[in-house]
Formats: structure tokens, C-alpha cells, sequence
């Protein structure tokens, strides 16, 4: 298993401990561990039972003696969560199997609580340029706001893009 990201590591060190992050996409849980080792209140999506089962075995140590893991299966399109209901999600390898980016990234904006972030990442295809274009074309339709300029980077043996995202509304404090 790969460790967690780096960079998505040190920017959640600024997030005040205890915030509720939701790591959606979470695969085989290796960023919902570190989360979770972090002391987030972390709720975690995969897209289907397997992949859920997998996650769930990779989180158990970091649980609580009798804890429950906290993953459920939902898609990024349709999350079973309440309306601003988390301070950060993670949106690690979104793709548009399922439904398209910018259908994604309103849900996610749905579920962030006004003024919270979301990372999101995408494989680079069919180039970088291309996919970067289309996460701001998303990210404007969706109606987030961009913390910076979003960039390509390496994950494993794929190149992505990623960028952070807030929800912002009228009386969103700076």
C-alpha cells in the first residue's frame, strides 16, 4: 500500500483537530488512517462493498476498542450525508464513471459546511492541461472558489491534477 500524500498531509495540519473531514473516493483507506491518526472525526466513501470491506480492515487498529469503522458505500454524485455537514472533504481520484465532475463536486459542495474546504484530485487525462481546464470548468459550475492555482503532480506511477477548493457564500468570513 502507498502512504498517504504528503502534501495533502501538511495542509491538513492546519485544520484545528476534531474537524469532521470526509475522505470520499478512500480506496484502500490510506488516507482515512492517517486521517484518523490525526484525530479528525473522519467519515470515509468507497464506491462499492469490496472496496469498503478493504478499508475498513486497513483502519481497524486505528480505532477504538469496540468502534465501529466509519465507512459507507455511496458515490461522489450521491453521499448520504446532511447538508453542510463537514469542515474538509478529500476527493482523492475523482473520475466521471459515474456521473460528471461538475454533478460531483455540487454534492460535495452540498455536504461542506459554509467556509470549509475540499482537495480534490484527478487523473490527468487525457493530458494535464486538458484536466486542469476541465477541474476549473467544474469547480466555477459548482460554484467553489479556488485556494490557489491548481497543479499536476505525480500519484504512484499516474500524473493528476489537484486543487483546494472553499465553499464560500455571501457571509462567508475571510
Amino acid at each position: 500500500m502507498r502512504p498517504p500524500d504528503a502534501e495533502l498531509l501538511r495542509t491538513l495540519a492546519a485544520i484545528p483537530l476534531g474537524s469532521r473531514v470526509l475522505d470520499l473516493q478512500c480506496g484502500d483507506g490510506r488516507h482515512t488512517l492517517a486521517l484518523l491518526q490525526l484525530g479528525f472525526d473522519v467519515q470515509a466513501c468507497a464506491p462499492d462493498e469490496a472496496t469498503a470491506t478493504a478499508a475498513r480492515a486497513h483502519i481497524a487498529p486505528a480505532l477504538a476498542a469496540g468502534a465501529s469503522a466509519p465507512v459507507i458505500v455511496a458515490q461522489p454524485h450521491a453521499l448520504g450525508y446532511p447538508d453542510r455537514y463537514f469542515d474538509w472533504v478529500v476527493a482523492w481520484a475523482l473520475t466521471e464513471a459515474e456521473a460528471p465532475l461538475a454533478e460531483q463536486l455540487l454534492e460535495i459542495r452540498r455536504v461542506l459546511k459554509p467556509g470549509a474546504w475540499v482537495t480534490v484530485t484527478l487523473p490527468a487525462q487525457p493530458d494535464a492541461d486538458t484536466a486542469l481546464q476541465h477541474l476549473r470548468r467544474s469547480a466555477d459550475a459548482a460554484n467553489l472558489a479556488p485556494a490557489g492555482t491548481p497543479t499536476p503532480f505525480q500519484d504512484g506511477d499516474q500524473t493528476s491534477v489537484r486543487a483546494i477548493y472553499r465553499r464560500v457564500e455571501a457571509d462567508t468570513p475571510v
